[in-house]
């Protein structure tokens, strides 16, 4: 019964349990553990369920990239990863096409024009925010989640 209730919560739930699970009784937190996980899989399906119901969604990589950290990472604040993705973008957008010029859209830009945008996407990922691939442990699964990625600066190429 008190699951179910959890599970109606939803995220507000996992959150409220992030901070509980600290407690200093090891049994405690041992199966909020528990709990927590069972709900972040349960919160992530119906995310995920969520996401491909609207299609207009759908075209972000952002939102699945999201989801999947959240599931991995849930005590990484969402808000911050997508500042740092803004920051990136507005960055990648100084850089390619000056701070108040509006971009080329895609299917207008010339081979030049996406080259200089594949080259400013590489300056700013690589460069200034020095992300870089993980070559010490490539199977670590935080190189997956994008929360971990940013953080830690290293991930594997899907995730970069």
């Amino acid at each position: 019964e008190s699951r179910s209730a959890l599970r109606e919560a939803g995220a507000e739930a996992i959150d409220v349990l992030i901070r509980v699970k600290e407690s200093e009784d090891l049994t405690i937190a041992h199966y909020l553990g528990q709990v927590q996980r069972e709900l972040l899989n349960d919160w992530a399906c119906q995310q995920w369920k969520t996401l491909h119901a609207q299609q207009e969604r759908l075209s972000t990589l952002e939102e699945g990239a999201l989801i999947l950290s959240q599931w991995g990472a849930p005590e990484k604040p969402v808000h911050a990863v997508r500042e740092v993705l803004k920051q990136m973008g507005d960055e990648v957008h100084r850089l390619v096409w000056g701070a108040d010029a509006d971009p080329v859209p895609v299917e207008a830009r010339s081979v030049q024009e996406s080259t200089r945008v594949i080259n400013g996407l590489n300056e700013v990922v690589f460069g200034s925010f020095g992300l870089r691939g993980d070559v010490d442990n490539y199977y670590d699964p935080r190189n997956s989640f994008l929360a971990e990625v940013l953080q830690r600066k290293v991930g594997i190429p899907i995730s970069l």
